[in-house]
């Protein structure tokens, strides 16, 4: 419950109405022995050109915050806001988890003088 309703409110306060015009890069899992192969990059490049060439800005959600950032960043993707679970919560056993809410404005095409 506690991450839902952090999340829907940073997202909210972070995209807001702007949400339902832009399309989300839904969870990318790549498995540790075949991360730096360009798989996710790939699967993320699937979405940010179809984003692009609606000119629609993207979203994630990054809850690997450490690891993850670097590479969203790659993509383009900017943290716009960030948030923790798990530092207040008596049920949660493990370390606070940070959770990053992220977008990439819609990049034209670099032969175009569209600005």
């Amino acid at each position: 419950m506690e991450v839902k309703e952090k999340l829907e409110k940073a997202i909210d306060e972070a995209i807001g109405a702007r949400k339902a015009e832009m399309h989300c890069l839904e969870i990318i899992a790549t498995s540790p022995e075949k991360q730096g192969r360009g798989y996710g990059s790939s699967l993320a490049k699937l979405v940010t050109d179809v984003a692009d060439a609606e000119r629609r800005d993207s979203w994630l959600v990054s809850c690997n915050v450490a690891a993850n950032t670097v590479f969203y960043n790659s993509l383009g993707y900017e943290t716009v806001a960030m948030f923790v679970v798990g530092e207040d919560n008596v049920t949660w056993k493990g370390a606070p988890v940070v959770i990053a809410i992220m977008i990439r404005k819609y990049t034209p095409p670099s032969d175009s003088n569209e600005k």
